[in-house]
């Protein structure tokens, strides 16, 4: 169209038939008669309204989200005629006074529209019924595109309204591209909610472990190829926690997905939306390079991080000069209650979104650690089924603040450590995750033998234990001592303790011992006693002796 004009739709802040509908409220009103008039030609039909020749597009309410056929109420900068871009309202009172000499109040019951469009529009004539039909066709299809805008740039009233229509399927696909390009799809992991079913089921509100829809599927040609691994960020494709992952090839890959999407949503349509709503990540996924896997043009998409950022900036911020109780700052819908895991944790361990940013845009990791999602090692954001059930059930918790994380992903808690408060970690308000047993601490075992074979080549090596020296394995095996092995000591003069002297027996005092048997045992260098020395039997002498003499032999 060589002859289009191109207007901004942020000037167009009137609803056409509201426009006549207006005029007639104030006439009925104020009891004027304005049949018996000279412009009453004008106003018997609307089509007679719209024979002035009024300048319109369709735009959409910021508001409300309806579409209407919108002109202008103040006449442009550049002219007073309707010329190229039709009438006003202004135009149209101008016009009654200038020919049938009779001026028009300014409307105080007209309906104002703040125009969602922000790019400029092409302008349309409207004279009659048939043009004003024909542009109010389009309606629809303006809803849906604006629609689909606000829940992308994540408009909380527009989430909260799918999430309470219990009639739409939230699908989260994820899929791995290989990092240099070529079009490689690694893995793709699926996610879906279907909420109409579980609401028919009486299951409502759906709960993660029972009601969402999953599965993970590895294209086997680039399964454990060196050459086709992600170095920036490793995938993991065996590390799906939530089912079993099933290997296919790229083309029936195509095939699932294709399956997938078409069980999960309702057929294509140009003015209604579609049942599906894909739940994303900053187009991490980029779904539109599939060449081979259809989307319904009505799909609606919903960013994470959009809607993370629209619901932070909306939720108040507690700071620490307040003792006031607060709401936490984990965003919500709906109410402003914590979640049903947060509720017995403090509001110093929740709130730490105080500080950010308005404009920030936050990642799935970071995401998950604001809403409290553990992350166990065991169930990695690297893979694609993993990290689309973590994108479903943020998406999940952020609308609905009775849902909590699944057992699975919460980590075992040691009895000794319930009684105390949960640690903040650098990752958000949970705790880091804790082992299911007490730390060990794990020490070389005691042996009082070498643990090598016996020395038959004669080489001081062999004895010696690994991690230690062949003198200190000596002094081990040696047994613990309260006196000198080369002393002879006696039993009066012993010490009280391990390996003391015992007082002789009756049989012993009295000379009555076994051949070969000595009254004290010496030392290890392998000599006898004293009396074997002496050739006889030794007397003996009283304790009180050798407490003042000593014995004769040091």
């Amino acid at each position: 169209m060589s002859d289009a004009v191109l207007v901004n739709p942020r000037e167009y802040d009137a609803d056409l038939h509201g426009v006549y509908a207006a005029f007639m409220g104030y006439f009925e009103r104020k009891g004027f008669q304005w049949w018996n008039h000279s412009f009453a030609s004008y106003f018997i039909t609307f089509n007679d309204f719209l024979a002035f020749g009024w300048g319109a597009i369709v735009v959409t309410d910021r508001r409300t989200g309806r579409g209407h056929v919108a002109v202008r109420t103040a006449n442009p900068e550049h002219g007073s005629g309707a010329g190229a871009l039709g009438g006003t309202v202004q135009q149209f009172a101008r016009m009654i006074k200038v020919r049938f000499g009779e001026s028009l109040p300014k409307l105080p019951n007209q309906l104002p529209i703040d125009p969602f469009e922000s790019k400029p529009r092409i302008i349309r004539i409207i004279n009659d019924l048939t043009t004003y039909k024909r542009l109010q066709a389009t309606i629809p299809s303006a809803e849906l595109n604006a629609r689909r805008k606000r829940l992308r740039a994540g408009d909380p009233g527009e989430v909260m309204t799918l999430w309470n229509s219990r009639n739409h399927t939230f699908l989260s696909l994820e899929v791995v591209w290989w990092e240099k390009g070529n079009g490689v799809v690694l893995e793709a992991g699926v996610a879906a909610m279907r909420c109409r079913n579980i609401d028919a089921m009486d299951s409502w509100p759906p709960l993660p472990d029972d009601n969402y829809r999953r599965s993970h599927y590895v294209v086997s040609e680039w399964l454990d190829k060196r050459t086709n691994t992600n170095h920036h960020m490793p995938s993991m494709p065996r590390s799906y926690a939530h089912g079993e992952s099933q290997a296919v090839s790229m083309a029936a890959l195509e095939k699932v997905l294709n399956a997938t999407i078409s069980t999960v949503s309702s057929p294509e349509s140009e003015s209604q939306a579609n049942t599906l709503v894909i739940i994303s990540v900053n187009d991490s996924s980029r779904l539109h390079d599939l060449r081979n896997v259809h989307i319904p043009a009505n799909v609606m998409v919903i960013d994470l991080p959009h809607l993370e950022r629209a619901l932070a900036v909306r939720s108040p911020h507690p700071t620490s000069s307040s003792n006031s109780p607060q709401s936490p700052s984990v965003p919500l819908l709906g109410d402003a209650a914590p979640p049903r895991h947060l509720r017995s944790k403090s509001l110093t361990q929740v709130s730490t979104m105080a500080a950010r940013d308005p404009s920030q845009l936050l990642s799935l990791r970071s995401m998950l650690a604001q809403a409290s999602i553990p992350v166990p090692h065991h169930i990695p954001l690297s893979n694609a089924g993993n990290a689309a059930f973590y994108v479903l059930l943020l998406f999940h918790m952020l609308v609905d603040r009775d849902c909590s994380p699944p057992a699975i992903l919460t980590p075992p808690t040691p009895p000794q450590q319930q009684h105390r408060s949960l640690p903040v970690t650098p990752y958000g308000m949970f705790p880091m995750p804790h082992m299911p047993y007490p730390h060990l601490q794990i020490y070389p075992p005691a042996v009082s033998s070498p643990l090598a074979p016996p020395n038959r080549t004669g080489s001081p090596s062999r004895q010696r234990v690994p991690g230690r020296s062949q003198q200190s394995h000596q002094q081990q095996q040696q047994p613990p001592a309260a006196f000198k092995r080369s002393t002879t000591m006696y039993w009066d003069e012993a010490p009280p303790g391990i390996n003391a002297a015992q007082p002789p027996t009756e049989r012993a005092r009295s000379g009555d011992l076994p051949a070969g048997m000595s009254r004290l045992t010496v030392g290890a260098n392998g000599q006898r006693d004293r009396e074997r020395e002496k050739g006889g039997p030794a007397p003996v002498r009283p304790a009180e002796h050798f407490r003042r003499h000593g014995s004769g032999d040091r």
